[in-house]
């Protein structure tokens, strides 16, 4: 039994429906990552200015790390070196 087979038994679908998938999944993948936009002169200028503009400032964004270390919200809980035992 080939790799796609074993794929297509493991998901519940035959060869042709799990290649079908794959294959969909990547189409849209590939027509999202290449979007077109047509603007006229005045929408493009406004469009590009936006781009180049600093960001704003957004107190909201910044609220949850307010007080905290960079990496501080994502970080898996950390015990102090003090605080381990040495096994018996």
């Amino acid at each position: 039994m080939t790799l796609i087979d074993r794929a297509a038994q493991a998901a519940g679908k035959n060869r042709s429906e799990l290649v079908l998938d794959a294959a969909t999944r990547e189409a849209t993948a590939v027509r999202l990552d290449r979007r077109f936009l047509q603007l006229d002169a005045r929408t493009f200028k406004r469009f590009a200015a936006a781009l180049d503009a600093a960001p704003s400032d957004n107190p909201r964004l910044c609220e949850p790390w307010r007080g905290k270390p960079l990496g501080a919200m994502n970080a898996p809980e950390v015990t102090a070196p003090e605080q381990l035992t040495a096994p018996a």
